[in-house]
């Protein structure tokens, strides 16, 4: 199967995937630096569901929180940050945290990434992006709702539908790739 994290792998660099595939990528420990980043991002996620918690199911009628729910669909394979059960229309809303300032055009791939798969399974209304507020400054305490800017990307999303699709299937043709084919070869 292929999940989120190969398929931005295979964005970056499609033989990457094929050798991260077929164990050809020697293994490094994380830097100082990357370990400081990872914690960083899961203080940002432990915020992040506070956020949801506090200042968005409200705004539901008796929602629902699916926090980290993994699926898939036999070749595709997501974790999603958040999902919230409106029961009011039946529907679900997926949120995205990242830990950056602004939206960027991988983060919108990441996200038509999932929402191809989930599709198949939920009824998904809207798209968001939880991410950190460039402009906010801490004061003596966290003011969490000022912390986090929230970005509806529904329409984006669609726009990187059909594009999205097809990259899926390249990367996954890439990780069922016996041995490199050269593209002067093809």
């Amino acid at each position: 199967m292929l999940s989120k994290t190969d398929f931005m792998l295979f964005l970056e660099s499609p033989m990457h995937l094929w050798a991260k595939t077929h164990d050809q990528i020697e293994l490094k420990l994380s830097s100082l630096h990357e370990q400081h980043l990872i914690q960083q991002g899961q203080k940002v996620e432990a915020l992040a569901k506070e956020y949801i918690e506090t200042f968005l199911m409200p705004l539901y009628e008796a929602p629902r929180l699916l926090w980290q729910p993994d699926y898939n669909d036999g070749k595709y394979e997501i974790r999603a940050d958040a999902l919230i059960w409106d029961k009011s229309s039946g529907v679900y809303d997926l949120y995205e945290i990242k830990s950056s300032t602004s939206i960027r055009r991988d983060h919108e791939y990441d996200v038509t990434f999932q929402v191809l798969l989930l599709e198949e399974i939920l009824d998904l209304r809207r798209i968001y992006i939880l991410h950190i507020d460039n402009n906010y400054q801490l004061g003596e305490n966290l003011d969490l709702e000022q912390f986090f800017s929230l970005e509806e990307i529904s329409t984006k999303v669609e726009k990187r539908r059909e594009d999205v699709a097809v990259l899926r299937q390249k990367a996954l043709d890439v990780t069922q790739m016996t041995t490199i084919v050269s593209p002067r070869s093809t």
